[in-house]
């Protein structure tokens, strides 16, 4: 027996023959891809110790303790390490202010807080992708590290679109396993291999329950990627972390499992030049203050941060829905957001019944979370085909909340808007 978990390889080549770990069928073997599949025992591998899914390797083997990801319960398990990555950091081909990246591309202007998140979205549509509309997926972009919502047909298509650099997606959270939410994955995975990702950047996969058979069943026909895939099932409560990201997980309600997420970034202090020069600190020390900790100079003083700091930053915050019937306590997830991205179907009464009856959101429902949530701004998306012009429902949709926008392929947006935190 290898020595995790009772999951069985050959003596000769335990690498080469390792097996997956299979909890569906608890009473016997099973093959694929014509290698015999050992039993584990029980589901609990699962939720007790992280796999990382060597795809090249075609078997699962722990992970490793320095991982770049950290998942926490809201329990009393131990954190694992995080070890930052220094991602390239993108550039826009069309030179779009617009997509360019606050920290290589433009300084924010006197008295402005940096951009700290690019969000867009490259596709809008619920259901089927269409002529006119990809189907529903987010991109969130920080300092070249990328965070993907979603991946129904085609996703990889509507990315390269909006010119998106592929290469820096290094997170993937699933909503839910209904086929226009994760068709797309296998393409996806082969684009991301095909624009340069590679075995020192491990894509991290994230969803509800079953979460592992479903991308094992994917990958079926997207074998030997050129870089390792992480799978973790989260629920209501769980918690991603890594560098300043956090994303929290929700329940929504739906026909099937179904996840929403608020992603958080947070901010370092305020750092003041000013002060900082009149203490004559040196210019290349400005950086160590600025991470929090203390430097002393050649003339023996010790300079703390709370000393050319001037208070905290407001941290960026994003939440996303769809697939749901609304619910009260949505207001008290989503307190606070800069921007909200909601499910609007449609914003016809007429239909009403019938899309809440398949478990979705009306426009004028989201546009009623965002009131009482109080965000700074509402994206709506996942429209149905039969929503051919959602531009129709603006009016009644900042009606209801002022900061109301209809999402449409390519809306994009920088983060924090203003001079918000500063």
């Amino acid at each position: 027996m290898d020595n995790w978990r009772g999951i069985s390889a050959t003596d000769n080549n335990p690498r080469a023959n390792a097996v997956r770990p299979y909890v569906d069928n608890p009473t016997g073997n099973s093959k694929i891809h014509g290698r015999p599949r050992a039993v584990v025992p029980t589901a609990e591998i699962f939720n007790d110790m992280k796999i990382l899914w060597d795809v090249g390797a075609n078997c699962v083997r722990p992970h490793p303790a320095q991982s770049h990801r950290n998942i926490n319960r809201r329990d009393d398990r131990p954190r694992s390490s995080v070890i930052p990555r220094n991602a390239e950091k993108p550039t826009d081909d069309r030179g779009r202010s617009s997509l360019q990246k606050f920290s290589t591309s433009e300084k924010p202007k006197e008295g402005m807080a940096p951009k700290m998140l690019d969000v867009i979205l490259p596709g809008t549509g619920g259901m089927l992708p269409s002529d006119t509309r990809w189907l529903s997926t987010c991109w969130l972009e920080s300092q070249g590290e990328a965070v993907l919502i979603d991946c129904g047909e085609g996703t990889q298509i509507a990315l390269k679109k909006q010119n998106l650099r592929l290469g820096n997606v290094n997170t993937l959270l699933i909503t839910h396993y209904h086929a226009d939410h994760i068709s797309g994955l296998p393409g996806l995975l082969l684009s991301l291999g095909n624009y340069g990702k590679g075995a020192d950047s491990p894509l991290l996969i994230a969803g509800p329950r079953g979460l592992h058979k479903i991308v094992e069943s994917l990958l079926v026909i997207a074998p030997n990627l050129p870089f390792p895939i992480e799978l973790r099932e989260v629920g209501a409560g769980d918690i991603i972390a890594f560098d300043n990201w956090s994303i929290e997980a929700f329940r929504l309600r739906h026909g099937t499992l179904c996840n929403g997420y608020r992603i958080t970034l947070t901010r370092k202090p305020v750092f003041n030049p000013e002060k900082a020069n009149a203490l004559g600190i040196p210019p290349p020390l400005f950086k160590v203050l600025h991470r929090g900790e203390n430097v002393t100079l050649e003339d023996g003083r010790e300079i703390t941060p709370d000393m050319v700091l001037d208070g905290e930053r407001a941290p960026i915050k994003v939440g996303y829905y769809t697939d749901t019937l609304t619910f009260d306590r949505m207001s008290e997830i989503f307190t606070g957001c800069d921007l909200l991205i909601a499910e609007g179907m449609h914003g016809d009464e007429a239909v009403a019944d019938r899309i809440r009856d398949k478990k979705h959101s009306m426009i004028q429902e989201s546009a009623r979370v965002a009131a009482k949530a109080g965000v700074n701004r509402l994206w709506l998306t996942h429209y149905s085909p039969a929503l051919i012009n959602p531009r129709e429902y603006l009016p009644m949709a900042r009606g209801i909340f002022a900061g109301a926008q209809m999402g449409f392929d390519g809306i994009k947006i920088s983060l924090p808007e203003g001079d918000r935190g500063r």
